[in-house]
């Protein structure tokens, strides 16, 4: 998320703890003691660092965050830690955010795992929008961003996390697919409920497309090759 400044700030505590937590503060050109309480500001791009003091705070009771001077939870802003100590953790911490693999089936395109949208067989998401009459499948992108957005939301703290990659990314994307003429692609069908009533068992049940899927490792490839050739 776009902010410039993130304040942390805690009280005195007679926790043997907080001998540590104050030398890590004090190394902070930022830090600011008036009576008992202690406070330090990191911008944007020093994050990570927000993110270093946060542990360090872990299971202190008097401590609050600001975001561009107006407080906020604590929980809110810091929810992405467990996450991102992964992250940290991972032997690849930037193929960390795009998933287990960056290849069919598994290929996340958005920078990040928190989408919970990967382009795969099995995904909702490639069934927004709507077929045009030449079976051409046309992408509702303005449904799309909605879930990008709305399943990141409460990642958007993270320092590795990026909402203007993220878009770029969808803007990326293929705007329509037709998988009569893209043999990467192909049609994802369901039953369609109104025409099957009072339909015998045993009978063949009509269905129609609703989407499309990847059909090869290409429309993967297609496509990361395409956003490394427009954001690397």
């Amino acid at each position: 998320m776009p902010y410039r400044t993130l304040t942390i700030e805690f009280y005195q505590s007679t926790s043997p703890r907080f001998r540590f937590i104050l030398l890590e503060a004090q190394k902070h050109k930022t830090f600011n003691h008036s009576k008992d309480i202690y406070s330090v500001t990191f911008t944007r791009e020093e994050s990570d660092q927000s993110y270093r003091m946060s542990q360090f705070l872990k299971g202190f009771r008097n401590k609050y965050v600001f975001i561009d001077g107006k407080e906020m939870p604590w929980d809110e802003v810091f929810h992405y830690c467990n996450c991102y100590a992964l992250r940290k953790l991972s032997h690849d911490p930037v193929q960390y955010c795009h998933g287990d693999a960056r290849q069919y089936p598994a290929f996340n395109p958005w920078r990040c795992i928190q989408t919970m949208m990967p382009l795969s067989s099995d995904t909702e998401w490639l069934c927004y929008g709507h077929f045009d009459l030449d079976g051409t499948f046309i992408f509702d992108k303005e449904r799309i961003k909605h879930y990008l957005l709305a399943n990141t939301h409460k990642f958007r703290f993270c320092p590795a996390f990026n909402t203007i990659v993220i878009l770029k990314v969808l803007d990326l994307f293929p705007e329509t697919v037709n998988p009569r003429v893209d043999s990467n692609w192909k049609y994802v069908k369901t039953i369609d409920r109104h025409l099957i009533i009072g339909v015998s068992i045993g009978q063949e049940k009509e269905t129609l497309p609703i989407g499309v899927i990847p059909s090869s490792p290409n429309a993967a490839k297609n496509i990361f090759d395409k956003i490394i050739d427009k954001l690397c």
